[in-house]
């Protein structure tokens, strides 16, 4: 209603059907699975894809792994620009949401 107008939001995740970036996802988990994802199941489908990428780069053991997700430029997720630091803890700013009308869009 509008008491929420113009509210800012930190969800973490949020499945926005109309975000061409997240939409496949959101679709294939509720076709797989048959509910929405959260959360967890994006830094989930985010986690693989970043060691997936650090493998590529040439990361073969844990610490070539952890070298190469900080060295990268990251990769743009879910969850926004998902970026770690050397202590191999996310280093990205998280997203911003704010609630526009009937719809939730990001704000940065």
């Amino acid at each position: 209603g509008r008491y929420v107008q113009g509210a800012a939001l930190a969800p973490g995740f949020y499945a926005d059907p109309d975000d061409e970036r997240i939409a496949p996802f959101v679709t294939a988990f509720r076709e797989a699975y048959g509910e929405e994802p959260g959360l967890f199941e994006a830094f989930g489908y985010e986690a693989v894809r970043a060691v997936r990428a650090a493998v590529a780069a040439g990361g073969r053991t844990r610490p070539d792994l952890r070298a190469q997700l900080a060295r990268g430029p990251g990769l743009l997720g879910l969850t926004g620009q998902v970026a770690f630091g050397p202590d191999g803890e996310r280093a990205d700013p998280p997203l911003i949401y704010v609630v526009d009308g009937d719809r939730i869009r990001t704000l940065r």
